[in-house]
């Protein structure tokens, strides 16, 4: 880390530009990182052996001191341990003269991350040109995971404050055996911005009509803290599945209760996966048909071995939802409502609302959270894991407690959790569908969407429907696409009859909508008194 005299004697002025790829590591030492240092041949999550502890104190020491440094240099980096990108990135605009170019690779997190919002607004507020390309990593770029995003960043600086500030522009990019081809450009004023997102995090829009789409739904939406709204979250990860791992009982055990994970929950939907032998890895999970959710976990655990302060959910209904994520996903966001008697792991947070803590509060969070309309915002600030900061950076729909849309959807989401395990007959199936189409068609609505507004939304979700029967000389099926739109048209009393047409007909071929595709296999998971009963 040099000295601000050392850059000034090179460039007294400044750089006219600064080309860099910094490090994205954060500012911190783990045993693991140790021993790999060390010439040890390991993967995470191995026990620890051979640990020279005097000496890995000495050196986690040593960075602890690096960390407080680059603190007290660079106060963007907030608290906490310090991300190497953030650091660089000051520096990088702290050597540019003014008129001059900063060009470097930045992670994805520059743009959505809460930890770097400070960083965000300095250089947003210090650039007259900014121009981000999102850049996923699948074409193997660099050694991380193909999900990881990063940004190939140019910005001119502002040469005074009076400088014009020009609108961001957005462009999406993906690695070809040439070189890079852009899929989507859109370009972002930045008052609209600042006016949807005060903390300018960037939505990932492809295009002038996705970043109308986003502020249309921004603006039309309510924060969770909106006082009087009642959406004011209390997040709970109950159980963490790793620490508290020794506590956790491979039977049932009187006074255990059962313990939650990712896998057993969908959306609308609690139990949905069963366990049927092994651990870890290889772990054998049966998929129930829907209709025949029920309850078989992998591990109970007892109440007193929770943390004391998460003890109390085990008693109480509230809603929960899978955090592992990703914006390609058949669906980003899964929720269903918890019942009480079981715990749940790290990866199904729960949440409760304090000021509402009513049965119909979750049935209508579970509604919203589950339609396509929340989750196409919600794919716009996602990477591979649902935080609560991101979760509550998606407004909820002004909906009036007990006005009429608020009552559709009590009643719809609580006939699907009663048919979640009335089971997997053709009918089950269909009711299920149709009530799903009108709580996307409701939230729809509620965030002022017309259809077209609806048709570009699912523009997103392209792999809906997988073993699904197509429409003759289709290459695959859209049925879920169109029983939505046709509730849409419905619920707006549109004349088009065009999607409700199509979903008759598919429905015809024996196609379902809103059946995730490890359970769409031609349909074996129905009854077949079911499948008889409806031809």
């Amino acid at each position: 880390m040099a000295d601000r005299k050392v850059w000034t004697v090179m460039a007294p002025e400044g750089f006219d530009a600064v080309i860099g790829n910094p490090p994205w590591e954060k500012v911190k030492l783990s045993r693991h990182e140790f021993l790999k240092s060390s010439g040890t041949k390991r993967h995470y999550g191995a026990q620890i052996h051979g640990l020279d502890e005097e000496r890995f104190a000495q050196q986690r020491d040593e960075v602890a001191n690096y960390s407080r440094r680059l603190l007290a240099r660079y106060p963007d980096l907030g608290n906490g341990e310090p991300d190497l990108y953030i650091a660089f990135t000051d520096l990088f605009f702290e050597l540019c003269k003014g008129q001059g170019v900063v060009a470097a690779l930045i992670p994805g997190g520059l743009i959505r991350s809460q930890g770097t919002q400070a960083i965000r607004q300095k250089i947003f507020d210090a650039s007259q040109s900014v121009s981000l390309s999102i850049i996923d990593n699948r074409a193997r770029f660099f050694a991380i995971d193909t999900r990881f995003k990063f940004l190939a960043v140019a910005l001119t600086k502002a040469g005074s404050e009076k400088s014009k500030r020009e609108p961001i522009t957005l462009l999406h990019e993906r690695g070809t055996p040439t070189g890079l081809e852009t899929t989507g450009t859109a370009t972002i004023g930045r008052a609209a911005l600042a006016a949807v997102r005060d903390d300018l995090s960037l939505p990932e829009v492809r295009s002038a009509a996705e970043w109308k789409l986003f502020s249309k739904i921004a603006e039309a939406g309510v924060s969770w803290e909106e006082p009087g709204c009642g959406w004011t979250p209390k997040f709970c990860r109950e159980v963490d599945m790793t620490k508290e791992r020794p506590k956790f009982l491979g039977r049932v055990t009187p006074g255990a209760l059962p313990l939650v994970e990712g896998r057993m929950v969908q959306a609308h939907r609690f139990g949905v996966k069963g366990h049927v032998s092994g651990t870890g890895r290889s772990a054998l999970w049966e998929a129930y048909a829907i209709g025949g959710s029920r309850l078989s976990p992998q591990f109970w655990i007892r109440a007193t071995d929770m943390p004391r302060a998460n003890q109390h959910r085990a008693d109480v209904l509230r809603v929960g939802f899978c955090d592992i994520a990703g914006q390609t996903n058949e669906r980003s966001l899964m929720a269903s409502l918890i019942p009480a008697g079981v715990v749940c792991g790290n990866k199904v947070p729960t949440i409760l609302f304090p000021d509402d803590p009513s049965e119909e509060r979750f049935l209508v969070w579970v509604s919203i959270a589950n339609s396509f309309a929340f989750d196409w915002m919600l794919r716009r600030v996602l990477t591979t894991t649902v935080n609560y900061f991101l979760l509550q950076s998606v407004p909820m729909p002004k909906l009036a407690k007990d006005g009429l849309p608020w009552k559709k959807l009590v009643s719809a989401a609580r006939e699907l959790r009663t048919l979640d395990s009335a089971g997997a007959t053709r009918e089950t199936y269909e009711r299920m569908a149709q009530f799903r189409g009108e709580i996307d068609a409701e939230v729809a609505v509620a965030y002022g969407l017309d259809l077209k507004d609806m048709e570009l939304v699912l523009h997103d979700f392209p792999i809906l429907d997988r073993g699904q029967m197509g429409l003759p000389g289709e290459a695959k099926s859209t049925i879920t696409r169109d029983s939505v739109l046709a509730a849409m048209a419905k619920r707006t009393g549109s004349r088009s009859t065009v999607w409700s047409r199509r979903a008759v007909e598919a429905r015809t071929l024996g196609a379902m909508a809103y059946v995730p595709s490890e359970l769409s296999l031609g349909g074996e998971e129905i009854e077949e008194q079911g499948a008889q009963s409806h031809g």
